[in-house]
Order: structure tokens, then sequence, then C-alpha cells
């Protein structure tokens, strides 16, 4: 799925007192996809990974948790990935050039910057352990000094949910079945 932003200016021409600046309601919780926070724009790149998930994924879910006590961080789980979005990888990869990194392979001591970076989260595998990092290192960088009622779940291979255990100052895991959610979905 490509991402145009040109619906989002239609709908505030035609419905602008829609788009409030604060949530209308209290919402259950939010959602972010983790696919589009995986991408580097711009000059700002981090150098390092713990920068790297700091600044992709902690600053701003950690934003979210001002407005819900619930942030769902979802990432494509490509055995449920619909065919038809096949194609749409297939064009959008088409003048990207095939990298060589396998399961074998670890993730550089540093984020590759630029076209590295482009070509490099093209790659599946390499993405998959980008994932895994995230995940790793994620819960307790967002929840840390988090009062105990704000849970992170990420939706992946298995949905997760994670909380911050104060007694324990560690964080507690829990699988979940994610039913009947009510969220935000931030733009």
């Amino acid at each position: 799925m490509t991402i145009d932003s040109t619906w989002l200016h239609a709908f505030k021409e035609e419905a602008r007192e829609a788009f409030t600046k604060h949530a209308p309601f209290h919402p259950n919780a939010v959602f972010s996809d983790g696919q589009i926070r995986l991408m580097q724009g711009g000059h700002h790149c981090p150098k390092t990974w713990d920068d790297y998930v700091a600044r992709q994924f902690a600053f701003p879910l950690r934003h979210f948790f001002e407005t819900c006590d619930t942030v769902i961080l979802a990432f494509d789980n490509y055995a449920h990935v619909p065919m038809a979005k096949c194609m749409t990888q297939q064009q959008r990869r088409r003048n990207v050039p095939c990298v060589d990194f396998s399961e074998h392979n670890c993730l550089p001591g540093m984020v590759p910057r630029g076209e590295e970076w482009t070509n490099l989260i093209a790659n599946r595998t390499f993405k998959a352990k980008v994932i895994d990092m995230v995940i790793l290192m994620l819960p307790s960088k967002l929840l840390r000094d988090q009062p105990a009622r704000k849970r992170l779940i990420v939706d992946y291979q298995t949905p997760v949910s994670y909380t911050w255990n104060a007694d324990t100052k560690r964080v507690d895991i829990v699988q979940v079945v994610l039913k009947n959610v009510l969220f935000l979905l931030i733009i």
C-alpha cells in the first residue's frame, strides 16, 4: 500500500470541523503502524540502534500515552499479508537493488544511512531482524517510569502485552488476543 496524503488534505477541506488538536474523546487505545515507523527520513538519521529505537518508536509512542492508556504497535506478519500487497511491494522495489542479507547475518554495529538503509530495509530478513530488535528494546525504554496502567501491545507474530511493574522494576509480558478494541488512528 502506498501512502499518499492527498486524501487527508481533501478531508480537511471538506470537513475542517472533524479535525481537532486534541482528541474529542478519550480513546481506549492508539494504533501505530510499525512498518511506517521503520522508515528513516530526513537528515537527522540516528547513528546507533539505541537512538533509532528512541527516535522512531519510543518518543512518538510515549506521546501517544498522553492520549490513552494502551498503545498498539503493529508490524506486518508476512504469513498473513494479502497476496495483492505483493504487487505493490514489487512495484515499490523495482529500482531498489537486491541486497544479500540472510538469517545468519547480524545487524550492522551502526544504523545504515541513506541509500544503504533503503536497500537493506527492502530485504525482508533484514527488516525482520530490525523488528525483533525494536521489540526487544522498546518495552523497557518506553514503559520505564510510566504509571502501571499504561500498556504497550505489540502485534507482530503473536500479539503481546507489556506493562511496567514498578515493584519489580521490570516489564511484565502477557500474550493477548485483540478483540473489540476501540482505538484512535493517529496519522
